[in-house]
């Protein structure tokens, strides 16, 4: 199950005047994961600019940009407690962890590789596909062990 699944009823329909909020000057030209929240806030991970660009609900200028010596992060999972964890494995080896008022990230996983997929579960898991070395690495958010 997805934390923010939508209920769609048989007669939705695409609204077909799309709103463009966000373009390469204010996402960056290298934006691959993007997060939806539970609130509508959306999230990208720049590797071109190694930062995280937020937009609150109705917002067309980011809101918060994060970087906290990120690399190249390609994809990032937000939580129901807005707690970002983003991808710096490609230079750094590690997931990062960016708590929602705060700039300063922490590491909580080292990786193999980078992660072209985070996720984490309800019982509080971290996952990274570490699509390069072929694994899904898994982390008990709780365990103090990297």
């Amino acid at each position: 199950t997805t934390i923010n699944q939508p209920n769609l009823c048989p007669s939705t329909t695409w609204y077909t005047n799309a709103i463009t909020f966000a373009n390469s000057s204010t996402a960056g030209t290298y934006v691959f994961g993007v997060f939806v929240g539970i609130d509508n806030t959306v999230y990208v991970a720049n590797q071109q600019t190694n930062k995280i660009v937020v937009w609150f609900e109705g917002s067309i200028n980011p809101d918060k940009i994060l970087s906290g010596n990120l690399s190249s992060p390609y994809d990032l999972f937000v939580t129901t407690q807005r707690d970002i964890y983003v991808d710096n494995g490609q230079s750094n080896g590690r997931v990062d962890k960016f708590s929602f008022n705060s700039n300063i990230s922490t590491s909580v996983m080292s990786v193999p590789a980078m992660c072209t997929g985070i996720f984490v579960d309800i019982s509080n898991a971290l996952y990274c596909s570490a699509y390069i070395s072929h694994q899904v690495v898994k982390k008990w958010l709780n365990d103090s062990v990297l």
